[in-house]
Formats: structure tokens, C-alpha cells, sequence
């Protein structure tokens, strides 16, 4: 029999070569199978029932929960009406408290309370009480908790046109009984004052 030239090493090299080539190709179709399950999966919690706006922001889901409106948007306005003026039965928040009360630094949150704002079909009943409810935890409308977070100007207008009522309206006294307004004066202008103060001082030492 005639050799063919290559010695044991090299085709032990070979074959070593061929398994490495075959686990890797093994290795990456588990990885696209897993990232198809986990597509599977995120696609089952946008449109699961169960898991509405509501829930999704609950748990602090806001980018699912933006996805599940965006879906609903497009097949569903019904469904959509129906979530974004869904009250939880137990601490009586709407989906918006939930979101505010987490604060909109994050650009799901501030975009998502945008959006439902915007989103109403012009149902102005169903807005005004969304946007005047205190729910008995801390007796907070979605304005003051705006105020709380220090939301964004366009944020705070659009809340503010759609139940102007809510700018007198004070939270429990156990939680310091004040309207919005004297929530922002005490967390955010002070500071505002205190660091123009610090600056014109810094500005008067050079």
C-alpha cells in the first residue's frame, strides 16, 4: 500500500481539528436555539393576558411593557384602552403611578408615560380620573409623583393639561401633606438655589 504522506501526527491533528470544528458548530446551534427560545418566550409575555401593562410595570418590565403596547397599538386599541385605565384592585394604582414611582430616568419609563398620556382616544373621563386617583398608600396622584421624580417638562405639562385639579391636591399628612408643587419646591429647588449660590461664590474667588 502506497503512503500518502502525512505522518499519524498529523492526521490525529486532523481529526482533533475536526471535532473542535464539529463542537463548535454544535456549540453555536444550541446558542441560536436558546436565543430563539428566549425570543419565543419574551413574544408569550408581551401577549399573554395575563401579563397586561399593568402587571409588566408592576414588576418593573418597562421595555415588555413598552413592546406589549406597541403591540396592541397596531392589533389590538381595544385591548390597549382597556390596560392603560386598568386599576389594580388591591393598592388601586394605575399602570402610570407604577411607572412614576419608579421615577422616569430611565428612557422606557419616561417614554411609556408619554405614551399612555397621548394614547387615550380621547376618553377625557377616563384621563382626568387616572390622573386625579390618590391611591391610599401615600395619597399621590401621577403629578406628584412626577414631581417626586423630577420628570421632564413635556411629561409634567401633559399631565398637568389632562386634570389641572391635581395641581391642589395634597398626599397624606403622614407623608407630608403637600400638592406637587411644594413636593418639587422642597426636593429640587433648594438644590437649584444652592447650586447657583456655589457657583456665583466659586465665580467671586477667581
Amino acid at each position: 500500500m502506497q503512503s500518502d504522506g502525512s505522518s499519524s501526527s498529523e492526521v490525529s491533528s486532523r481529526e482533533e481539528g475536526k471535532d473542535v470544528d464539529e463542537s463548535s458548530f454544535l456549540a453555536s446551534e444550541e446558542e441560536e436555539e436558546e436565543s430563539s427560545d428566549d425570543d419565543d418566550n419574551e413574544t408569550t409575555i408581551i401577549m399573554s393576558q395575563r401579563r397586561n401593562i399593568l402587571f409588566l410595570c408592576q414588576e418593573g418590565q418597562l421595555r415588555i411593557a413598552m413592546q406589549r403596547f406597541e403591540r396592541l397599538q397596531n392589533n389590538n386599541n381595544q385591548q390597549l384602552q382597556k390596560e392603560i385605565f386598568q386599576v389594580d384592585q388591591r393598592d388601586k394604582n394605575y399602570a402610570l403611578h407604577e411607572i412614576l414611582m419608579g421615577g422616569t430616568n430611565d428612557t422606557n419609563a419616561n417614554l411609556l408615560s408619554i405614551l399612555l398620556l397621548d394614547n387615550n382616544n380621547n376618553n377625557k373621563v377616563a384621563l382626568q380620573t387616572m390622573l386625579i386617583a390618590q391611591p391610599p398608600s401615600h395619597g399621590r396622584t401621577c403629578l406628584h409623583w412626577a414631581a417626586w421624580g423630577n420628570a421632564s417638562i413635556s411629561l409634567i405639562r401633559r399631565l398637568v393639561a389632562g386634570n389641572p385639579e391635581a395641581l391642589v391636591r395634597k398626599d397624606k399628612l403622614d407623608k407630608g401633606h403637600r400638592t406637587p408643587l411644594e413636593i418639587y419646591r422642597h426636593y429640587y429647588c433648594n438644590e437649584s438655589v444652592r447650586a447657583a449660590a456655589a457657583d456665583e461664590q466659586q465665580q467671586q474667588q477667581i
